[in-house]
């Protein structure tokens, strides 16, 4: 149901569900990449204004991380970018 979520009550949900998971879960590693995914996420929404969800960004990045990278740098969001490339 995550996908369904705004941004903010997604990261809430992952940062309870991570506080509360033993470190030896199995599913603590999937959470914390995924909270960490929807800060990126938050930080490129900021950067650039041609997307209105993160569910749209996290697409982007997966479909034509590329053409992010190059849309973020002449932007002049270049952690953003950098964050991109490196994911």
């Amino acid at each position: 149901h995550l996908h369904r979520w705004d941004l903010d009550a997604a990261l809430d949900v992952l940062t309870m569900c991570s506080c509360h998971l033993l470190q030896s879960d199995p599913i603590k590693n999937e959470v914390l990449q995924m909270r960490r995914a929807l800060h990126r996420y938050s930080r490129i929404l900021s950067a650039d204004d041609h997307f209105s969800s993160w569910q749209e960004v996290e697409i982007e990045c997966k479909d034509d991380s590329e053409g992010l990278v190059l849309r973020l740098a002449g932007k002049g969001a270049v952690f953003a970018a950098l964050e991109v490339a490196e994911s």
